[in-house]
């Protein structure tokens, strides 16, 4: 292989290809992170707006007994909801 003048060895490509991401993962990806924003902000309103929240998304439940219920889970259980949805970090420290 010889040296050309610009530095490069003859015979190796110059030019790199570069690979153009597809249309459809920027829109998988994007459903994807929106979807998990949801479940990050339902129980970031669920732990701190409690049955106000409840009642808001479904008008015809009884939000305080939903907020009964949800605060007699087990902390374990709290835990693994609050980390499976990315926000555990937001739980409050009285709950």
């Amino acid at each position: 292989m010889r040296l050309r003048t610009n530095g490069a060895m003859e015979g190796q490509m110059d030019d790199t290809v570069r690979a153009v991401t597809p249309l459809h993962l920027w829109i998988v990806g994007g459903l994807g992170v929106l979807w998990n924003a949801f479940g990050c902000y339902d129980y970031f309103m669920t732990r701190t707006r409690g049955a106000e929240y409840i009642e808001g998304m479904m008008h015809t439940a009884d939000g305080e007994a939903i907020m009964a219920y949800i605060n007699g889970f087990p902390i374990w259980a709290s835990a693994a909801w609050g980390s499976a949805s990315g926000a555990a970090s937001s739980e409050p420290s009285c709950c």
